[in-house]
């Protein structure tokens, strides 16, 4: 798509430039919103606004 210049919204999930603290996996990604709820809810956010 970006050859042909068709613009394409973009939408990044991923963990900020830090070392986390110490904690197991799912706490981890709980905190940092990237846990499979936290996903789905930011997910339908991006959704609705590119509806409005």
């Amino acid at each position: 798509l970006s050859a042909t210049e068709v613009d394409t919204p973009l939408r990044q999930l991923a963990f900020p430039d830090i070392f986390p603290m110490h904690a197991s996996r799912s706490e981890i990604l709980c905190d940092y919103g990237l846990d499979p709820a936290s996903g789905a809810r930011q997910l339908r956010e991006w959704a609705s606004a590119m509806r409005d």
